[in-house]
């Protein structure tokens, strides 16, 4: 039985650097890949959007993290072609339960994320996409630490 493995995906370099630690560890005849990306539906009342010459309207601005959700997990697909990987862009407001329940869904064995090098403050007033997953997520979460030099 092949293991589904389901990377989260949101075309950064942590997440270019989980798809190249998948591709250096398994053979495509191991396992079933599905590349996961989330579309944030969630419209900031601050940030780049709402400055500049014209601000974006929310629907324009959904059609936007939509572009950019579809770009993110093809840029990942590209670089694990040879596992013919199942692509799946989710809409949605939060992105850790999201990628959790398309993990689900999709009866994945394991979820592959990239982990960011940023500081310790960024996690703690942003959030951590890697650290909720090993949080909340029922299944196993394999963490892909950035690459060192």
């Amino acid at each position: 039985m092949m293991l589904h493995v389901v990377l989260a995906a949101d075309g950064s370099p942590a997440s270019q650097a989980a798809a190249q630690w998948i591709t250096r560890h398994f053979t495509p005849n191991e396992i079933r890949l599905t590349v996961l990306t989330v579309s944030s539906t969630t419209v900031p009342d601050w940030g780049p959007a709402n400055f500049g010459p014209v601000p974006m309207t929310a629907d324009a601005l959904e059609t936007q993290h939509w572009a950019k959700a579809q770009t993110d997990a093809d840029t990942l697909i590209h670089l694990v072609a040879a596992f013919h990987p199942q692509k799946v862009v989710i809409q949605a407001d939060a992105v850790v339960p999201a990628i959790i329940q398309g993990a689900v869904q999709h009866q994945a064995d394991v979820i592959v994320a990239g982990r960011h090098n940023r500081p310790d403050w960024h996690a703690w007033f942003l959030g951590s996409v890697a650290r909720g997953l090993a949080e909340s997520s029922p299944l196993p979460v394999w963490i892909i630490p950035p690459k060192t030099r």
